[in-house]
Formats: structure tokens, C-alpha cells, sequence
């Protein structure tokens, strides 16, 4: 009898063990990247992509992306003479193939090719603020835009993947500034990484630019906090609204934070292609969603630019966008809007 009550008691461990390694778990890494931090937290069985291997991608990423880097792919092609041809990786195709699109569909409201302009106010890899506000460079500079001046040629004998397509700049001073929506393909290349493991369960965030899928370790869609529109610098934060994000992506825009004085007057970062000067808009921030980040984080900037009756509109006629708007109203009172899917979903 104790015999088999013994072997009983074993099959219980034996059992209740193989139970608990079936069960999910969460795994959580965390790090900095893009001037910015990261957060990655997915839900698995056993470990299946680890720090090593998230932090080698994102090294690879900014190296290709980082103006700050000086021999980044995107610093070479910056750098290179009229006519100079410089081969493309997946990353920069990607982000210019995105800005393409969304540089036609928004009208020009964004434009990575006003790098200059952005290096002029302090925002790029130049960060010292204008002394004073000289609109005969502004102008100048304005000349340097415009995607047209990058060409893609094709080399059809090439054996690499790199060596196959160039890009080539018809003027040597144009420049390409993508930080508006690297963020954001950053976080999808992460995400892929998980999905092609099978993971099911994740939430990628680079800088405040997220994606989602399924649910985190409590079952529950995963949520994103807003911060409330605050006129300073400091790290006080104060939650404006809460938006769940269910198998979706969502960037945050704003020009409360990043900004410079010049002349006792506020710059905020987020730059109009139309003027090269900062946008002064009513609209505060802006929260987009869309089923891929790089297009959360790309339109995030174009309705910043946009203001927010326009872009209120533009979401509107775009079935696979949603957003979040906080405004100033004419009184100067805090006003928020909600896109038709979102409403009934947000917690203020």
C-alpha cells in the first residue's frame, strides 16, 4: 500500500511540475536605444528571444538609422557628394519608402528631407539653439527639400541584398532625418522578432511608441498611459488618459516637452516643411493608432504639423487610423477629441 501511495505522491510532483513549465510566463527586458529607453515584455512558455539578442538588434538598427552615429548608413548618404550612389539597408528603405507614402497622403505636413532645417533649431545632431530667429537661412535651407532629390537605382547584377539598390542625392546638400519615425520601426522590427517565434503575448515600447499583442500576464489588453500636456522639461508626469491597445500599435506626438527658447520665444521641436519654422498649433499632442508603428509614429508628426481640426478630418476618411487629440480651445481650456473607434474604450 505505501508502495503505491509513494508512487502516487510522485506522479502528483511529476504532474503539478510539467503543469507549471506549460504555463506562460513573463519575461521583461529593459535598455536604452535612440537616445531613448526600451521596454519589452512578452508572455512565453521558456525564454525564446533574449537581452543579448534584443540589444544586438537595436545596435543594428541604430547603426543604420542614428544621425548621431557618424559612420551610420544614414550619416554616409547624408554626407555624400551630388551623384555619389550609397547602397540602402532594409531600415532605410523602409523609412523611406513609409515617407513617401505618408508625405503624399498628408500633403507634405512630413518631410524627413528638412534635416537642415531641423539642425538649424537645435533639434538634430546639432543641438545648440539659434541665438536669434534669421529667416534668410530659413530659407535657404528650404531649398534642400524634398524626397525628390534622393533617387533609388537598381543594380540587377548585384549578388548582395545591400548592393542591390542605391540611393543617390541630385543635390549634395539634401539630407535625410528619419528620428520622426525610426522609433516606430524599431518597435515593429522587435515585434516581429517575437512573432516569428510564435510568442502571442507582447508589448514592445521605445521612447513612448508601442505595440501590442494579446494580453498581458493578468489576461488583460494591454494599456497605454497619455501624459497630460505640462509646459515644462522637468520629469513630472500626470496622466491625461489611459487607451487600451489590443493587437495595435500607438505613437504619442507633442511639443510641451522638447522645445528651446530663442529670444525669449518657445520652439517646440516639431517643425513645419512649409515655413521650416516650428508649428504653433492649438493642438498639444496626439496619440495615433495604426496596425504598425512606423505608421503611428510617421502620422503622429504629420497631425502635429497638421493641427487638429485637419487631422481630425484625415482620420476620419482613414479606416485604419484612430486618434486621441488634446487641444486648447479658444478660452485656452484643455479639450480632448475622439476618433469614432476609440470612443467608449479611453479612461480619462
Amino acid at each position: 500500500m505505501k508502495k503505491y501511495l509513494t508512487l502516487a505522491i510522485a506522479f502528483c510532483i511529476l504532474l503539478f511540475y510539467a503543469c507549471e513549465s506549460n504555463k506562460l510566463q513573463e519575461f521583461s527586458y529593459t535598455g536604452k536605444t535612440m537616445g531613448t529607453y526600451y521596454s519589452i515584455k512578452y508572455l512565453a512558455k521558456q525564454e525564446v528571444v533574449d537581452s543579448i539578442q534584443f540589444e544586438e538588434e537595436l545596435v543594428r538598427i541604430n547603426q543604420s538609422m542614428s544621425t548621431y552615429i557618424d559612420d551610420s548608413k544614414i550619416s554616409k548618404l547624408n554626407k555624400a557628394r551630388k551623384g555619389e550612389k550609397v547602397s540602402l539597408d532594409d531600415w532605410i528603405k523602409g523609412c523611406l519608402s513609409k515617407s513617401v507614402l505618408v508625405n503624399k497622403h498628408t500633403t507634405g505636413a512630413f518631410d524627413p528631407s528638412i534635416a537642415p532645417i531641423i539642425n538649424y533649431w537645435g533639434f538634430g545632431k546639432i543641438k545648440e539653439a539659434p541665438t536669434t530667429i534669421d529667416s534668410v537661412k530659413i530659407d535657404s535651407l528650404l531649398k534642400f527639400k524634398g524626397l525628390e532629390k534622393f533617387k533609388t537605382v537598381v543594380n540587377l547584377q548585384a549578388t548582395s541584398n545591400d548592393d542591390k539598390m542605391h540611393l543617390m542625392k541630385t543635390n549634395g546638400n539634401a539630407q535625410l532625418d528619419f528620428s520622426a519615425l525610426a522609433k516606430g520601426m524599431g518597435v515593429d522590427i522587435i515585434y516581429d522578432m517575437l512573432m516569428q517565434k510564435g510568442v502571442e503575448n507582447i508589448l514592445v515600447d521605445i521612447g513612448g511608441e508601442l505595440r501590442a499583442a494579446g494580453t498581458n500576464i493578468e489576461g488583460q489588453i494591454w494599456q497605454v498611459g497619455v501624459d497630460k500636456p505640462l509646459n515644462d522639461k522637468d520629469d513630472q508626469r500626470a496622466l491625461k488618459a489611459i487607451i487600451p491597445i489590443e493587437n495595435r500599435a500607438i505613437a504619442t506626438s507633442g511639443n510641451y516637452r522638447n522645445y528651446h527658447l530663442v529670444n525669449g520665444r518657445k520652439m517646440g521641436h516639431i517643425i513645419n516643411p512649409d515655413t521650416g519654422f516650428p508649428e504653433l498649433s492649438n493642438l498639444l499632442s496626439v496619440s495615433v493608432l495604426a496596425n504598425d508603428c512606423i505608421t503611428a509614429d510617421a502620422y503622429a508628426t504629420a497631425f502635429m504639423v497638421m493641427g487638429w481640426e485637419r487631422s481630425w478630418f484625415f482620420v476620419r476618411d482613414a479606416p485604419s487610423l484612430e486618434a486621441y487629440f488634446i487641444y486648447s480651445d479658444e478660452n485656452g481650456q484643455l479639450k480632448t477629441a475622439t476618433s469614432k473607434g476609440l470612443r467608449g474604450l479611453i479612461i480619462e
